[in-house]
């Protein structure tokens, strides 16, 4: 066990606190998932189009189609964010980038995930 000693050791596990949480990231660490962003929603695209005209699929319910639609907005907005700071070589907020990986996980986890350009 150790002793903080007064202001000094407050300020020093604040620092420490600080840096295992960040409170950004790098803009190379964002543009990978940025990246992955762009790949995926290529295939929310192509999923889209296909249950354009294939609505009564299983694959295609109005619940997976809102949830596609709706990640593909908000992660373009996000990404553009991010694309943001790249350009400017500026550290990404964590929580811009920890949002966007949601978006990532979600739609890697959604039927969107399956399709890619000629497939289904």
């Amino acid at each position: 066990m150790f002793a903080l000693g007064g202001c000094a050791g407050l300020a020093s596990l604040q620092t420490a606190f600080n840096t295992l949480t960040g409170t950004t990231v790098t803009s190379q660490t964002a543009l990978t998932v940025a990246n992955s962003y762009d790949a995926i929603a290529a295939g929310a695209t192509v999923y889209l189009s296909y249950c354009k005209t294939n609505l009564s699929q299983p694959v295609c319910s109005s619940a997976n189609l809102r949830s596609v639609i709706k990640n593909v907005q908000l992660g373009r907005a996000l990404r553009n964010q991010v694309e943001g700071y790249v350009t400017t070589s500026t550290s990404v907020p964590v929580a811009v980038y920890n949002a966007l990986e949601a978006i990532v996980t979600s739609l890697g986890a959604s039927p969107a995930a399956n399709f890619s350009t000629g497939a289904k």
